[in-house]
């Protein structure tokens, strides 16, 4: 009798400590899940309050502008398709110009670089919509793109070449007619490459999908305009490329308040070109 009560009793020590340890854990996922996509009702995203944060992405003083390598330009699926027609002349000079999709302005600002925000409890409200994406003049526009997890990805084909467009793993390209759209699929927390096969590549779209709406891109003039970010609270904020290292600032932001920041950039080494020999 006595060894079964004991039983019985290390048994319930053993399930409470099991329960505390869930809600340990659960309590410090709360916590985290911020930025990356906590539930939150459409009341509570109502009442989120928020900020604006403006700011400059600048490269860093003595830094050169990097580029991709010319073998990242185009996707080589598992089942490569037979080129329909000659690629048009102009496709050549277009797909090295896509190797550099961030430009510097005179200020030594950086376009096409994403900025978003982190570690954030609350996320504010967001109304999903159409990130497009087209082929013109044998190259995607945009070349940065970032997207929510709840809007859709819409490509188009504005050219008389039937490109054919792979996003992400692919097993085997379809190609896309003239005036044709294609509505992609996408994972929230990824970014993707799309880009065309290699039989007549057309550049190259970097896609970011992320699972709140807290972010933009700069412009040519590598400024940005964020005027949904998270208010009374500590949060991160970082300025994000494929070609660059991550720059990080934190802010705190009152509601219905401006904060101005700049952030700099700094390019993976691997991706900067020696300089030429004297």
């Amino acid at each position: 009798m006595e060894r079964r009560r004991r039983a019985r009793y290390t048994e319930s020590v053993k399930r409470a400590k099991a329960a505390f340890a869930v809600a340990v854990l659960s309590l410090h996922l709360g916590a985290a899940c911020g930025g990356s996509g906590c539930a939150t009702t459409d009341d509570e995203e109502a009442k989120t309050p928020v900020g604006t944060v403006i700011g400059y992405v600048r490269l860093e003083a003595g830094a050169a502008l990097p580029m991709y390598p010319e073998a990242v330009l185009s996707r080589e699926p598992l089942r490569p398709r037979a080129r329909p027609e000659p690629v048009p002349e102009e496709c050549a000079a277009a797909a090295r110009a896509s190797r550099m999709p961030v430009r510097m302005s005179q200020a030594r600002g950086l376009s096409g670089l994403l900025v978003t925000a982190s570690d954030f409890r609350r996320s504010p409200a967001y109304e999903p919509a159409a990130q497009r994406v087209r082929i013109e003049r044998c190259a995607l526009t945009p070349q940065t793109l970032a997207m929510s997890d709840k809007d859709r990805l819409v490509l188009e084909n504005l050219d008389a070449f039937p490109f054919a467009p792979l996003y992400g793993p692919a097993y085997e390209p379809r190609a896309l007619r003239r005036n044709e759209k294609l509505f992609i699929p996408v994972r929230p927390g990824t970014i993707e490459p799309l880009a065309c096969s290699a039989d007549a590549p057309c550049g190259r779209s970097d896609v970011f999908v992320l699972r709140h709406p807290v972010h933009a891109v700069t412009d040519e003039l590598g400024a940005f305009r964020i005027g949904n970010f998270p208010a009374g609270e500590q949060v991160r904020l970082t300025a994000v490329h494929p070609l660059f290292e991550d720059s990080e600032t934190v802010l705190w932001v009152e509601p219905n308040e401006t904060v101005r920041v700049e952030l700099l950039a700094r390019p993976k080494p691997r991706f900067v070109q020696p300089e030429p020999a004297p």
